[in-house]
């Protein structure tokens, strides 16, 4: 049974009271929405709600929280969030940290990440999206802790600076917003080795995501848009059946292209097209499809 414990710190009664409703809210969602034959991650949520800094210091022993939730201004100090987040980190240095407040200037929650946050939320949001939210930031958090755990080991596979300095920045980027990865350098000086990187840190994140290797160079120019995007049954003659291409089967995870300048300044333009809207359109069909992949691109010329 999977608990989430929930430490919510706020000065507010109306706010502390309205997260308990929240919690259980957003639980209730999970499980309504959850398709079919398949079970939510979480069984319940425990919210245990602070009006102070010192009545969590207090009362925290009680119980160990995944997520703790910290209001910037409380006891009419502006500064307690910031005051209260190390400590919560000494406490509890496995949790997610999460900075709740009315001031959400681009200085302050870069003083929040400063101060040991792990994620912030604006009270300007609706409270109903506090929990998911919440989640996303837990998640992030427990897929980073994961990649750095493999760390070690890749240190040990790949020496030098220039590899260690990769090996610990992979991470950081798998678990980002960034999108697009370019490598480039001459044949020999180790483009495969960081898609190898890249592969390995994700498998300890997930042993279920894509991650599909394709060199650009081997794919004969007449196959190309079939390779990458896929074709309908009879959309060309010895198309007998509908097949999905590489960007469509790598859904939800990583595609590392070798060579790509091998491709011809069309199939580039189609490519970027496609990274760009995260939409492909198999050969014979007219509706595109929605897609979620994440590119490395690598080639021997800048």
């Amino acid at each position: 049974m999977t608990t989430i414990v929930v430490h919510f710190i706020d000065d507010s009664c109306l706010v502390t009271v309205a997260a308990q409703g929240v919690f259980s809210e957003y639980l209730s969602h999970l499980r309504t929405t959850a398709p079919k034959g398949t079970t939510v991650e979480i069984d319940n949520f425990e919210v245990n709600t602070f009006l102070s800094g010192t009545d969590w210091l207090r009362r925290t022993s009680e119980t160990v929280p995944q997520i703790v939730v910290l209001d910037l201004s409380r006891d009419g100090d502006d500064e307690a969030g910031f005051k209260l987040a190390p400590l919560v980190r000494e406490q509890y240095p496995d949790c997610a940290i999460v900075m709740f407040s009315g001031f959400d200037d681009a200085d302050t929650v870069l003083r929040f990440k400063g101060a040991g946050a792990d994620g912030f939320i604006s009270k300007k949001t609706d409270l109903l999206n506090v929990p998911e939210e919440c989640m996303q930031i837990y998640r992030i958090l427990q897929r980073r802790r994961l990649s750095f755990q493999a760390l070690p080991a890749l240190e040990g596979k790949y020496a030098g600076a220039t590899l260690t300095s990769i090996v610990r920045r992979v991470p950081q980027i798998l678990n980002s917003a960034i999108r697009t990865v370019h490598v480039s350098g001459e044949t020999g000086t180790g483009k495969e080795v960081v898609a190898d990187i890249f592969e390995a840190c994700l498998r300890s994140q997930s042993a279920t995501k894509p991650f599909i290797k394709v060199n650009c160079g081997g794919i004969m120019p007449s196959l190309l848009e079939s390779e990458l995007f896929g074709h309908a049954k009879g959309a060309f003659t010895g198309a007998l059946v509908a097949r999905k291409g590489i960007l469509e089967s790598a859904h939800g995870g990583w595609v590392f292209l070798d060579e790509v300048a091998s491709l011809s300044l069309a199939a580039q333009v189609a490519l970027l097209r496609v990274i760009e809207n995260q939409e492909v359109t198999p050969v014979g069909e007219v509706k595109p499809k929605r897609i979620d992949v994440r590119v490395i691109s690598a080639c021997n010329e800048d």
